[in-house]
């Protein structure tokens, strides 16, 4: 679950899950277990996440009334910052 939008925006922002894992703390095996549907993270780690993409955790779950597009444009304009 949310593990689709999490990955688009790990990949416009150019990171690996090794990567989002150094910058929030969270163990990589939970990326792993997300990814094939065995784990969804806990809100303090969708937190995290969100937080070091720099968007909101209804973005990360795509519950946001958002585009798409706009999501994908917040991301690019952070990737760009860095």
């Amino acid at each position: 679950m949310y593990y689709e939008n999490y990955s688009r925006i790990r990949e416009i922002m150019k990171m690996k899950d090794r990567d989002v894992a150094v910058a929030t703390g969270i163990d990589p095996a939970t990326f792993s277990h997300w990814k094939k549907g065995l784990y969804t993270p806990k809100e303090d780690k969708l937190t995290k996440i969100a937080n070091c993409f720099g968007i909101t955790i209804d973005d990360l779950k795509g519950t946001t009334t958002n585009s798409r597009n706009t999501l994908i444009a917040k991301c690019l304009q952070m990737f760009f910052r860095k």
